[in-house]
């Protein structure tokens, strides 16, 4: 599915607005904004903006609405916390990638897909561009929409393609970016676990326990080393 013409097509639009970030660079731009403009041509013509998504979401997945504008408001609060820190732009990577292996229709992510493998180049790891309040919300919103409208067939898919976006937000809240490396590798299991686990179990219900618990331990596990941290602060002392 990389090689194919919707990632192609994704990746050329990421090029033109990796063009344009870099153009305004100097002006601070929002990088969410650039992100938004690549990927909504290409979504309308391969991804979840195409006529009769609208359509398919309100027959098979009204339910989810609700929950992807929560899960996108929550994702895009990670975004623009995670503006300006290192692991920003590869959770950023990791969650869209997360998202496209588990909604079964995997067109309407791939496109967005190969926006992202070239827009990243704007916000990380220079930082030409960050990601600003409307931007962040923006961009949030567009994946929530193509996981809703790629999982329709699968409710736990919408599910776990959902929790892997929010875990943007949850981690921006309760795990410290200390470590870069062992945020990012933790990052990585969650939203794995969310994509591969979560996001085929059998019911949405289960994606739920499955998810939930994942977010619960890396939130547990942060607490426990920044405890242990701070204790051999205070012994140095």
């Amino acid at each position: 599915m990389l090689g194919s013409t919707p990632f192609l097509y994704g990746a050329l639009a990421g090029f033109v607005g990796l063009g344009l970030a870099y153009a305004f660079k100097r002006r601070g731009s929002d990088w969410g904004i650039w992100w938004t403009l690549a990927a909504v041509p290409v979504t309308a013509r391969y991804g979840s903006l195409r006529l009769g998504a609208m359509d398919r979401v309100f027959h098979g997945a009204l339910w989810a609405v609700p929950i992807a504008l929560i899960a996108a408001a929550v994702a895009a609060y990670g975004l623009f916390r995670l503006r300006d820190e290192w692991v920003g732009g590869p959770a950023f990577v990791m969650t869209v990638g997360g998202i496209w292996t588990t909604v079964p229709d995997t067109e309407h992510l791939v496109v967005l897909l190969g926006v992202t493998a070239a827009v990243i180049w704007a916000w990380w790891p220079d930082f030409w561009s960050r990601p600003g309040p409307l931007g962040a919300i923006a961009v949030a919103l567009l994946i929530a929409w193509g996981t809703v409208v790629g999982s329709v067939t699968r409710d736990s898919g919408i599910i776990g393609g959902l929790g892997a976006l929010a875990t943007l937000g949850w981690f921006a809240i309760f795990v410290p970016t200390k470590n870069r490396w062992l945020w990012l590798g933790a990052y990585g299991i969650v939203i794995l676990i969310w994509a591969r686990w979560a996001g085929l179990a059998d019911s949405g219900w289960t994606a739920v326990f499955i998810g939930a618990m994942a977010w619960i331990l890396a939130a547990v596990g942060a607490m426990m080393l920044s405890r242990r941290s701070n204790d051999a602060v205070t012994r140095s002392y």
